[in-house]
């Protein structure tokens, strides 16, 4: 009777023991005694035997593993980049997930806790980061055409990036993002539009993050009003805002009109533009 064989589609490698040893199926190849496979061989067995000697498990426990590969895959790895950036099959990134083995080789659980959840092998890196710098940039008045613009990126990936709809940028991308913000997030930007479009969709400032966590999906914004918009944020935010319409030479009346102030207030503020100082208003309220 004939045997028919399904072929391997990963043969290891000559110079390892799995070479070595063969294959557990019937799988299309043979083992292999070359030097280099008896050598591999040996060296696993003086490891082993030193481990031993030292009261080093060999193995680790699957949840431990298993947990890190959860944390890789909310990140936006997949099943098969885990296995081929930790040289491990996909069978076996699937039994550590879901079988009920209890533990892990020690070098195989190794190679995957090597991996980094932010630095995938493809180049990009989650999403949620970047979005919620573009978020930020906007809540301060910069609109996303021109963020687009800086980064490099087309409006129509910024707007899909903003919205969520995007889980994955490249890493060239968030940098450019993150150094616009990193320079510009406190500053008020030109457009009026564009904060109250970013304040009404409950998008926050940068007062709200702390630098460690921005990029952490499980973390959440400090909302409060000293971390929302505080009221220096957006005296100087109004103030901007006056100072770019005075330029193009549209009268108080009318920027009080665009911007919903009292005309007495943005006379104050053009004044004090005008004589280049700055009203010392805890004097004036004294």
């Amino acid at each position: 009777m004939t045997t028919t064989r399904t072929p391997n589609r990963q043969t290891p490698p000559h110079g390892t023991p799995a070479r070595y040893q063969g294959p557990r199926r019937h799988d299309d190849w043979t083992p292999c005694r070359c030097t280099d496979c008896r050598t591999a061989v040996r060296r696993a067995e003086k490891i082993r035997d030193l481990r031993r000697r030292r009261g080093h498990n060999s193995f680790l426990s699957r949840h431990i593993v298993a947990a890190h590969l959860r944390t890789l895959l909310d990140n936006g790895w997949t099943g098969k980049m885990v296995a081929d950036a930790a040289g491990i099959n996909r069978k076996t990134v699937w039994n550590i997930l879901n079988s009920d083995v209890t533990t892990v080789r020690h070098d195989t659980a190794r190679a995957v806790l090597a991996l980094t959840p932010t630095r995938r092998p493809d180049g990009t890196v989650p999403s949620v980061g970047t979005r919620r710098r573009v978020h930020a940039l906007a809540a301060m008045g910069w609109p996303l055409s021109w963020i687009a613009e800086q980064a490099g990126l087309s409006f129509t990936g910024l707007r899909d990036l903003s919205a969520g709809r995007t889980k994955s940028v490249k890493g060239t991308y968030r940098d450019a993002i993150d150094a616009l913000y990193r320079t510009h997030s406190m500053r008020p930007g030109p457009s009026q539009a564009a904060r109250r479009t970013a304040l009404g969709k409950g998008w926050v400032t940068a007062a709200a993050w702390d630098g460690a966590v921005i990029d952490d999906p499980s973390a959440e914004p400090e909302l409060s009003p000293e971390t929302s918009l505080n009221r220096d944020e957006l005296a100087a935010i109004r103030r901007a805002d006056v100072e770019h319409l005075d330029k193009f030479g549209v009268s108080p009346d009318e920027i009080a009109h665009r911007l919903g102030m009292a005309e007495s207030t943005v006379k104050g503020i053009v004044k004090e533009l005008r004589a280049g100082e700055r009203r010392d208003r805890s004097k004036a309220a004294a």
